[in-house]
């Protein structure tokens, strides 16, 4: 019933704005539907957000209800004008949207039910992602407040996070079962995205009016499972003996074995050492909500709004207003996305510029490209600058510019993360060349997917030349440029891949030489590389998918029941966010557990995290310091005066504030200023006097 009513809200989403996406894309042959889910949350998302940020009205069901009618009778008002050809389009199609919505509903299932193997809110950064959802349900206005600093607010990207917290407080579902249920709603949302903007990128090769629904299927599915499931040529591993990960070597210096039991599925995301390179499905399997996890449906509707672009724009006469008010719902999705996952902003920005001087350039010439290309760029600088305004009066960037790198990646190393779309791009390249040569013709999307492959390689290659700054110590310096960068590599190089593959094979028989017979036979192989990796991420996360435990995802805290008894205490007796003393903890590890379960605020939560967020880590050591005089203090005058300070309002004592006080652990001094108002066990919550 949790999965039915999720799914119900976030197709209530997609529908009200479904109109105007009809309109918007009508070019495509879904007309955009497999993205109207992705539309519904962005708009509806930052109207409530927007609500909160001014203060105009709180966080609760009556807000996110009427940005739902707003979004809605906007959208019916726009297309007032075409609605017997909506209804009547609906009418002839329905079963490409049934289609695409039983797609939806049976990989956000699928995923779903995966994560019933291991539900557990628990490990990697969980904690962080959940705490912040838990603050954003419990928040009344915006920027919600961080759990983990008291007195401050979220300095991070938090858009993802408020999503799922809203559709939490519309669904009405307990926060540790739609945590769950948020992982896999955007596991369905990439799904369903990229096939349709799989699907329509092929529709730039039918000029003669004659398209395949077989092709459209085919490279729809293809582009869902390379978005969302493929990995990289790591797994070849897993054709040798193991290997040391700190000393990763080359494969043939391996003893040649098949070696599934020895295969290490997170190898493939720190394999050049001291970086990371995520990919999507990696995100999946270890279920960390995190920005750049958010992201993935936005940055395929951007894509898809790309496609559209290419495809279906007819340059208004005399450009001008006309054409700068087309290219402002880029300036709105890529403010979202800023609030997203920042680092998206940079990378979409560039590659919608690029776009446009390249679209431009074979209409207008280039000196006039460039200066539209500019004009253009200024209209969405200035609406996603007005959108994310809210997101940035509050967001206090701690990046501390760029610098050289010292460390660089050995080639063969590359080869291995990027052997899969080396083989696509010379392949796409050779058919491009042999197209040339025939005086064939280059499809606008031939040329898309073309700016899409430079910008990914382009950003592989940032990393291996400059980085930006931050709290990483030396030997991971450019760990986290690295990992933002190529993330996006990886989406671009899946989605275009699906249109590479079509390309060539279907251009088989017109292209002269042996090499395409090599090539597709060198796919084969590569592909069933990529294929390989969520089989043994999936079965090695989630224990063979042998013991289904449900959605729930606070399990893990059934071996402390005082400690769970008393966040359960908290989350139904505690109204609003008052602070909630606990014993702080490094970060990765279950300390700072109930403000992570309940958005309730701590004095400090993980050391490395907030050293991230607050800029310096003397401020933070402080604190940990306050607390520390609190649990362990004698002085019953400087004890409250610190308590005061912070505003706590109430004292957790549990399993992991004894287990790291000790004996030091001044329950007596704690007792006389305040009283217990919980009890279980071992765990006592005192109510500050």
């Amino acid at each position: 019933m949790a999965f039915i009513y999720w799914w119900f809200f976030v197709f209530i989403l997609g529908a009200v704005v479904w109109a105007v996406v009809w309109k918007w894309f009508s070019g495509f042959w879904d007309r955009g539907y497999g993205l109207t889910k992705a539309v519904g949350l962005a708009v509806v998302g930052w109207m409530v957000w927007l609500v909160g940020v001014i203060k105009l009205r709180e966080f609760d069901l009556y807000t996110i209800w009427g940005a739902i009618a707003i979004a809605g009778g906007l959208s019916w008002w726009v297309t007032k004008n075409s609605r017997r050809e909506f209804l009547a389009w609906i009418s002839r199609n329905w079963r490409v949207l049934i289609f695409e919505e039983i797609l939806f509903v049976v990989t956000c299932g699928f995923w779903a039910i995966i994560r019933g193997f291991q539900p557990d809110i628990e490990g990697l950064e969980k904690f962080m992602d959940f705490g912040f959802m838990n603050s954003v349900v419990r928040s009344r206005f915006f920027p919600p407040l961080d759990m983990w600093w008291a007195g401050g607010s979220i300095n991070y990207y938090y858009f993802g996070h408020f999503l799922s917290g809203m559709l939490t407080k519309l669904s009405g579902i307990e926060p540790s079962v739609t945590y769950n249920l948020a992982i896999a709603n955007i596991f369905g949302l990439g799904v369903m995205g990229a096939f349709s903007v799989g699907s329509n990128l092929v529709g730039g090769v039918w000029r003669d009016g004659r398209e395949s629904l077989k092709a459209r299927l085919a490279v729809g599915l293809l582009a869902a499972f390379l978005v969302n499931l493929s990995g990289n040529w790591h797994t070849i591993y897993a054709f040798f003996k193991s290997y040391n990960p700190e000393t990763p070597v080359v494969p043939w210096k391996l003893e040649a074995k098949w070696n599934p039991e020895g295969y290490w599925y997170p190898n493939a995301t720190r394999f050049i050492p001291y970086t990371i390179h995520e990919f999507p499905i990696y995100s999946f399997v270890v279920a960390d909500l995190h920005g750049h996890v958010s992201d993935i449906p936005f940055t395929l509707l951007f894509l898809g709004m790309l496609v559209n672009l290419f495809l279906n724009d007819k340059r208004e006469r005399g450009g001008g207003l006309a054409e700068a008010i087309k290219v402002a719902p880029f300036g709105f999705l890529l403010g979202v996305m800023l609030m997203t996952n920042y680092w998206d902003f940079p990378i979409y920005g560039l590659l919608f510029a690029v776009s446009i001087l390249v679209k431009a350039w074979g209409e207008l010439g280039f000196a006039e490209a460039v200066i539209e290309t500019f004009k253009k760029g200024v209209v969405v600088l200035l609406v996603s600058g007005v959108v994310a305004s809210g997101f940035l009066a509050n967001f206090e960037q701690i990046a501390e510019g760029v610098s050289w790198v010292n460390a660089r990646s050995q080639i063969w190393q590359l080869l291995i993360l990027w052997g899969w779309p080396l083989l696509l791009t010379l392949g796409f390249g050779g058919l491009l060349v042999s197209v040339r040569k025939k005086n064939g013709e280059i499809f606008p999307t031939d040329w898309l997917v073309t700016i899409w492959t430079g910008v990914a390689w382009l950003l592989i290659l940032i990393p291996e030349i400059i980085y930006v700054k931050d709290i990483y110590i030396a030997e991971y310096h450019r760990a986290n440029t690295m990992f933002k960068l190529v993330y996006q590599s990886s989406v671009l190089f899946s989605l275009g891949g699906a249109y590479i593959i079509f390309r060539l094979v279907s251009s088989r028989k017109s292209v002269s030489g042996g090499w395409l017979k090599a090539w597709i036979a060198g796919t084969v192989v590569g592909f069933t590389l990529v294929a390989m990796y969520p089989w043994f991420a999936i079965k090695s996360y989630y224990g063979s998918l042998k013991v289904y435990k449900g959605f729930y995802g606070m399990h893990f805290l059934d071996r402390d029941e005082g400690d769970l008894a008393g966040i359960y205490w908290l989350k139904k007796n505690v109204s609003g966010q008052p602070v909630v003393l606990e014993a702080p903890g490094d970060s990765y590890t279950v300390y700072n557990r109930v403000s992570a379960m309940t958005g309730l605020p701590t004095v400090v939560g993980w050391a490395v995290h907030e050293w991230l967020w607050r800029g310096g880590y003397d401020q933070v050591a402080a604190r940990i310091s306050d607390v520390e005089k609190i649990y362990t203090g004698q002085d019953v005058g400087e004890v409250e005066n610190i308590l005061g300070r912070y505003g706590v309002g109430y004292i957790f004592v549990g399993g992991k504030e004894r287990e790291k006080y000790g004996e030091k652990l001044n329950e007596d001094l704690i007792s006389d200023i305040s009283n217990v108002v919980f009890e279980y066990g071992a765990t006592r919550i005192y109510k500050v006097n």
